[in-house]
């Protein structure tokens, strides 16, 4: 046992020690792939761990003081006293993007997320945790087809590049003050950098008229917020072989107001021209509700999720590119199987079966266009030993974003997901008795 604890201990540690480099490395690396993402704040990362995303992504109203559960800062009213739970995981991605005859194909690793829960008091517990928010992930290379162009210029190439991150960095904390009644806040630090770049290239100029440029541009949006929100949860029923629970989650959203620069270069056969222009991007995250219902038997244990999110009031339409922001609606549902630790002759009689759905759209809308996304979610939690709480998490999300009509892109992805969740009780905070 004690040295189980040591171990957690240092691997916790160590987790958040490099959590500057694991930032650097999102911000850096391109960990989405989706044309999409060159809009907007980016793709929005599913929230929760891999067992809630394994089950649709539901866990509003989840309770238990055996698991960690980030999407209510309530839950943590429940913790244990003298206890620590530990929670790690990771992410694969493969993206296969479909617009008419044009397809591509891209993958993915990025580390998920790190999380640490521990109580504060009786009926106090408090939480922090590291997750990525949103990634923005792509490559577009487009040839000019306009055959006057063509013919009086030349050959002409735009290719857009985007990458980067924006990281949610949460402090959380919770409390039971009335029996069966749970609240929470937490308090969010977002940050990130994201990069868009575009280059024009002439490839071959023919006589013509006028004087003819090629250019090239790196808009640049840094990121550091704070924000907050605050959650609740109640016990309808409470009984050793039945719970049922209802919770519900209020994001009070803001602006980013994050910092801009904007490099332009352009070139042609007389001059070069470099310009710098530094703004403030108007770009806000939405305020949001999200409620649920959570059943919990020693047979099954199954939820639901409703999340809205109001991205239209603080963000501004763009007319140039016909791009908008809308509402989103999204419904998420998940059943689970839970095992049966005290079978010693059957293994796969002590793991834990998920599976789910999720079902909404895009923030983003195109031409006019919602895009819907939807998302069908499998995975198990196995056991790290008999009777023990601690496991390892597998699961996986087979899902679709956008539509094929009036020229739009279809992105099909699939993601494959690991995760830890490391549970110690009573010895990991006993002192040690020297004789």
């Amino acid at each position: 046992m004690r040295i189980l604890k040591h171990i957690v201990i240092l691997l916790a540690t160590a987790a958040f020690a490099v959590v500057p480099s694991v930032l650097s490395a999102q911000e850096n690396s391109l960990n989405a792939y989706s044309p999409y993402t060159l809009y907007g704040v980016g793709e929005l990362h599913t929230p929760g761990t891999v067992a809630q995303r394994s089950m649709g992504g539901v866990g509003v109203a989840m309770q238990s003081n055996l698991v960690y559960n980030p999407l209510n800062p309530a839950a943590l009213g429940n913790t244990m006293q003298q206890s620590f739970i530990f929670n790690f995981g990771t992410e694969g991605q493969n993206f296969y993007s479909k617009q008419g005859d044009a397809k591509t194909s891209f993958n993915t690793f990025n580390v998920r997320d790190i999380a640490i829960q521990f109580p504060l008091a009786k009926k106090l517990g408090m939480s922090a945790s590291v997750t990525p928010y949103s990634s923005v992930g792509y490559r577009i290379l487009t040839e000019e087809t306009n055959p006057d162009v063509v013919a009086d210029i030349g050959y002409v190439d735009y290719y857009h590049v985007g990458e980067g991150s924006i990281t949610e960095a949460k402090l959380a904390i919770g409390w039971e003050p009335f029996k069966r009644f749970f609240i929470g806040a937490s308090g969010m630090l977002y940050v990130g950098d994201l990069d868009r770049s575009y280059t024009t290239r002439i490839t071959a100029i023919t006589a013509g008229q006028g004087t003819y440029s090629s250019a090239s541009g790196l808009d640049n949006m840094s990121v550091s917020r704070v924000m907050a929100n605050v959650g609740a949860q109640y016990h309808i029923i409470m009984k050793p072989q039945a719970a049922l629970t209802v919770g519900a989650v209020y994001d009070f959203g803001g602006e980013l107001k994050a910092k801009t620069k904007h490099y332009i270069s352009s070139n042609n056969v007389y001059s070069d021209t470099v310009s710098l222009v530094k703004g403030v991007s108007p770009i806000a995250l939405p305020a949001s509700l999200s409620v649920g219902i959570y059943f919990h038997s020693p047979k099954v244990t199954t939820g639901f999720d409703y999340v809205y999110q109001d991205w239209e009031s603080k963000n501004e339409y763009d007319a140039v590119n016909k791009v908008g922001y809308t509402n989103t609606h999204t419904y998420k549902f998940g059943i689970q199987f839970p095992p049966n630790r005290g079978d010693v002759r059957r293994v796969l009689n002590r793991w834990s079966y998920r599976l789910g759905a999720r079902y909404g759209s895009s923030y983003l809308t195109f031409q006019g266009q919602k895009l819907p996304d939807m998302a069908l979610t499998l995975g198990v939690g196995i056991p790290i030993k008999l009777f023990g709480t601690s496991s390892i998490d597998v699961g996986c999300e087979l899902g679709r974003r956008g539509r094929l009509s009036n020229g739009l892109v279809r992105d099909t992805y699939f993601k494959f997901s690991i995760g830890m969740s490391m549970f110690g009780e009573d010895y990991w905070f006993s002192r040690y008795k020297i004789d």
